[in-house]
């Protein structure tokens, strides 16, 4: 489960606010284990328990992907450069992370890129009614396309209220699923 804001999900846990997918309510639970993220620094989420099917959640903050060691902004540039036709090696050197990590997210992206441009596409015309759908679909090239194009839908449409990257509005809308499966479209 991906949250945007640290502060705003306390209070939303403290306050019965958040919603485990049964339709239970979360309750706190402590905190996961600290981990580091490249690109971001050392985290240490908030776990949160459902009071009805007393499943634990880890709260990661959309900075983050699921099951991975790297934020969604590192990955996000990993993806654009790959989009416009850089090889694995030459954007693993560039950021600096292992060549088998950056093949292991590009596999990823390319294997759940349906899904993520579903699910993205819903958000993206949710905000613009009128917008054109992505030409790409299923692609890589669709993905990072479907990124830039909801981010800027849905900075037109709430302005000022949009305080985080296309990558992290991403992260948030798949519940940090973008490299992986099990994403639901709205």
């Amino acid at each position: 489960m991906v949250m945007v804001g640290g502060g705003r999900v306390e209070e939303q846990l403290v306050a019965g606010e958040l919603v485990c997918p049964c339709g239970g309510v979360l309750g706190p639970w402590g905190s996961a284990r600290v981990r580091r993220v490249r690109g971001v620094g050392r985290l240490c989420p908030r776990r949160a328990r459902c009071r009805v099917c007393q499943v634990t959640h880890v709260l990661l903050d959309s900075v983050c992907v699921v099951r991975r060691a790297d934020g969604v902004e590192v990955i996000g540039s990993a993806l654009q450069e790959a989009a416009g036709g850089a090889g694995f090696r030459t954007v693993a050197r560039r950021l600096g992370v292992p060549q088998s990590t950056v093949r292991g997210w590009l596999r990823a992206a390319r294997a759940n890129a349906a899904a993520v441009v579903a699910l993205l596409s819903g958000v993206l015309l949710g905000a613009d009614p009128l917008a054109c759908p992505v030409q790409v679909a299923g692609s890589l090239a669709g993905v990072v396309e479907v990124v830039g194009a909801a981010g800027a839908a849905v900075v037109r449409r709430l302005g000022a209220l949009v305080v985080v990257s296309p990558w992290r509005w991403a992260s948030a809308a798949s519940q940090g699923r973008l490299l992986s499966g099990g994403l639901v479209a709205w």
